[in-house]
């Protein structure tokens, strides 16, 4: 079972005895370092946009020793678990773990499904977990 972490929107498995995870100043550098490397190329986000809408409880944040996953619970007709980002490495070594809390989570929350806008060079990965491609997003940039 998950437990929320606290205002900051961070969540965590509970361990055995019932204490949750790491404290918060762990947790913020530890989302720091991943969402630094996870944005590397990115021109859209700031470390400190997401850390914002993290705190804000906007997000929330699953985090591993190789890896973070930032979700959304977008609510329309239906509630969803929308994987917004995923950043690490050896990911291999955490995928199926990180599945497994994210499914649990979305059940606890009553979600219908989970959601990813993943890029194209994810899509055989995703589908060896169980994901099937029911749409593709796609984009028109206007030019400035």
């Amino acid at each position: 079972m998950y437990r929320s972490g606290d205002s900051w929107g961070v969540e965590r498995p509970t361990v055995s005895d019932g204490r949750l995870g790491p404290d918060r100043q762990a947790d913020l550098a530890v989302m720091r370092k991943w969402l630094d490397k996870a944005l590397v190329n990115e021109t859209r986000w700031t470390t400190d946009d997401l850390l914002l809408l993290i705190i804000q409880g906007k997000m929330q944040v699953f985090l591993d020793e190789h890896g973070i996953v930032l979700t959304e619970i977008i609510v329309t007709r239906d509630k969803r678990l929308l994987v917004f980002l995923l950043g690490g490495e050896k990911i291999h070594l955490w995928k199926d773990r990180m599945n497994e809390r994210l499914k649990a989570y979305a059940k606890e929350r009553g979600c219908v499904c989970i959601e990813t806008w993943a890029r194209l060079d994810a899509e055989g990965r995703l589908k060896q977990m169980g994901y099937v491609k029911e749409q593709v997003v796609m984009r028109h940039y206007l030019e400035s």
